[in-house]
């Protein structure tokens, strides 16, 4: 038996600014480096690369707000890239209905592990590319302690990562040349009071290789999602979070598939407010 090992170091830093332009908005711009090292039996290598990023909002009335940005990227692999977004929301007078639109170009570089890992790594991938569109409406009542919130969206992606079985034994990160995602989220909260917030969201997403139209492995049709948060006794506060995952597609070997069984978690977190600047708290995932 010929045993390896993989050992990964990541390094990173984050720099935030925002600055105040009076009544020509909030300008925000940041810059983040990261830096990822592997070594192993044969290999020793080096991931590095830095992002700048510029984002401007814009209130044009109360109502209507306009956000537009755009982000560099450099990497020691693959190269420069810049990608942008813009988003627009708008609240409507009387109703105050919330309208939202939003578009953006991603970029993702595929990791050490995607790239180097033992039995699974493919130096051979290109990065990931894509173009996401939004559209949301939203609308409280009741004094804003009932509200939903509806959102479609649609993503475009080239090259996308994915593990992908070689064999009955061995699994690969491959590229996909097309890729689309489209589908619809619809969220719900319920304020009653006396502290008890509830709230449950449902995804619906439909995911295909293009032009097979063939399903995306390990992506879920429908995932719904449930939130109690409890105030009481003025110092604690308990959150039960549920997690309902629908089947999914997995690869099993070349050119064949299985259907794996859909899964729930449930987890609690209990929190004590001990004093103004000390808080308490315990959590539990899975139960």
């Amino acid at each position: 038996t010929t045993k390896s090992r993989f050992n990964t170091d990541r390094y990173g830093m984050d720099w935030l600014n925002r600055m105040q332009w009076g009544r020509w908005g909030l300008m925000t711009t940041g810059f983040e480096l990261k830096d990822e090292e592997a070594e192993s039996t044969g290999f020793d290598k080096t991931v590095f690369q830095w992002a700048w990023f510029l984002q401007h909002q814009l209130d044009v009335t109360d109502r209507l707000m306009l956000i537009g940005g755009v982000r560099t990227l450099r990497h020691n692999f693959f190269g420069h890239e810049t990608t942008s977004e813009a988003s627009v929301s708008y609240r409507v007078p009387v109703t105050e209905t919330r309208l939202r639109a939003s578009f953006s170009q991603g970029f993702r570089a595929p990791d050490l592990n995607d790239l180097f890992f033992p039995n699974f790594g493919n130096p051979n991938l290109e990065p990931e590319d894509s173009e996401s569109y939004e559209a949301g409406i939203g609308q409280d009542w009741w004094e804003g302690r009932l509200g939903g919130e509806l959102t479609v969206f649609r993503t475009e992606v080239n090259q996308l990562i994915q593990a992908v079985r070689i064999s009955s034994t061995v699994t690969e990160a491959q590229n996909i040349n097309e890729a689309e995602m489209e589908g619809f989220e619809l969220e719900g909260h319920l304020n009653p009071g006396s502290g008890l917030q509830l709230s449950a969201s449902w995804t619906y997403t439909d995911a295909e290789e293009e032009p097979s139209k063939e399903e995306l492995v390990r992506i879920p049709k429908h995932v719904l999602g449930l939130n109690l948060d409890y105030e009481f006794l003025t110092r604690w506060r308990l959150n039960l979070n549920a997690t309902v995952v629908d089947h999914r597609e997995e690869s099993v070997a070349t050119n064949r598939r299985e259907r794996t069984k859909g899964y729930a978690k449930l987890d609690a977190a209990l929190t004590f407010q001990a004093t103004e600047h000390l808080q308490l708290y315990g959590r539990i995932e899975n139960l």
